[in-house]
């Protein structure tokens, strides 16, 4: 399909035993996000490209599955004149459900990092946004649909970067994110 993965970053098993892998990939004349799924035999069962609207550059981080084989993928998109978050809903068919953007607060670079289904259908994404001076961990909690419920950030009393590095969430529907942040002298 004329796809070239540049760096494949994030692999997962669904319940099925199919498995799922996602990166960006080189489409002439951009770098897209790219998700492929393989059933147990390692035939594949579907790939799909997904653009930003201004078709510029793509970079998905992570990748994961719900109970009902729901593929959920962020990362960053250009959202024109900055990256933002980037997450984009395929059923187990691979038929996109919705792909959604989020600017930060500080109207600056922002990278959707990590992504967690939760009960009832909902999503959290986290990641960095730009706060003008420096990244904070933002974290969004989607309903099914893929509308913001909620945007909650983290920042570190003081100044420095606070960075995600992954997020889990519970039976009862909670998101529980971890990361680290710049303490004026080292990371914590």
């Amino acid at each position: 399909r004329g796809n070239t993965f540049y760096r494949l970053r994030r692999l997962v098993v669904d319940a099925a035993g199919s498995v799922l892998v996602a990166g960006p990939a080189w489409s002439a004349p951009s770098l897209n996000s790219l998700t492929l799924k393989y059933d147990t035999l390692g035939t594949l069962l579907w790939s799909r490209t997904h653009n930003s609207p201004s078709d510029n550059v793509d970079g998905p981080w992570d990748l994961s599955v719900d109970t009902a084989g729901n593929v959920y993928v962020t990362g960053d998109s250009w959202g024109g004149t900055n990256k933002d978050f980037g997450t984009v809903k395929y059923n187990s068919s691979g038929t996109l459900q919705w792909a959604r953007l989020f600017n930060g607060p500080g109207n600056g670079d922002d990278y959707g990092y990590a992504v967690a289904p939760a009960s009832g259908g909902t999503l959290f994404v986290t990641g960095q946004t730009w706060n003008g001076a420096n990244y904070d961990i933002t974290t969004l909690k989607y309903d099914g649909a893929g509308n913001v419920l909620w945007a909650r950030t983290y920042s570190r009393p003081g100044s420095g970067n606070d960075y995600v590095a992954a997020v889990v969430t519970d039976q009862q529907g909670s998101a529980y994110v971890t990361g680290y942040s710049w303490n004026g002298t080292s990371d914590d």
